[in-house]
């Protein structure tokens, strides 16, 4: 579960915000680390991920799990930023 990879000396969050923020840097991390990096984010899109509004949680922070996370990279990274038709490294570079 998400909440057992946090440090044990903070307390889960409370606040929707925080938990949010949390579940975006955990879900950025793990697209990051995608074993096929045309499937990474690019910079572009991590930019434009902690840029975005956040919605609210659909369930509850403590009974959200890594592998709910690493599933939702595969289509979006976060609510609200699209990955279709993402650059390609060398258009990030030239721009």
């Amino acid at each position: 579960m998400l909440h057992q990879i946090l440090d044990p000396r903070l307390p889960i969050p409370r606040e929707n915000s925080i938990a949010r923020s949390i579940i975006l840097v955990v879900s950025l991390a793990l697209a990051c680390l995608n074993s096929n990096p045309k499937l990474r984010p690019t910079m572009k899109q991590v930019s434009e991920a902690f840029l975005a509004p956040k919605l609210a949680l659909a369930k509850p922070f403590y009974s959200i799990s890594l592998a709910q996370l690493q599933g939702n990279n595969r289509g979006l990274w976060w609510e609200g930023v699209s990955t279709e038709n993402p650059s390609s490294p060398q258009e990030e570079q030239g721009s």
